[in-house]
């Protein structure tokens, strides 16, 4: 049934903001000296750090409107090339927010924290 489709995305999309916020908590919680440490002189990040966040998946979210799996950015490229104009609402694959018009600015506009791991947010005093 398609009532069942949609909670089981829904749990899915559920235990993925909860980890993903996890994920970025960790990053976001490092020390300054640790964030030093993983900066060269010029202050590149080193290879191996740009490597972790190149390794780094997103789950697949189910496309509310043909229901194919795709990971977060896949799914925006997807949304822009096959349902630029959908005419019935749908619910967001991630916050299950029902969305009326263009789903790709919503997920954008709401969810852009997700396509973004950023060093910069550390905020520690030493």
């Amino acid at each position: 049934m398609d009532s069942e489709h949609w909670i089981s995305r829904l749990a899915a999309a559920k235990r993925f903001y909860a980890a993903q916020l996890g994920h970025i908590d960790d990053m976001s919680g490092m020390g300054m000296e640790e964030v030093d440490m993983d900066m060269e002189d010029d202050g590149e990040m080193d290879m191996e750090m740009e490597m972790q966040m190149e390794e780094a998946r997103w789950p697949e979210v189910a496309c509310p409107y043909c229901y194919e799996d795709y990971d977060l950015g896949s799914l925006c490229v997807h949304l822009e090339e096959d349902h630029p104009y959908e005419p019935h609402p749908a619910p967001c694959p991630i916050c299950s927010e029902k969305i009326t018009r263009d789903m790709l600015n919503h997920i954008t506009m709401h969810h852009g924290y997700l396509f973004k791991v950023s060093l910069s947010s550390c905020t520690c005093i030493c």
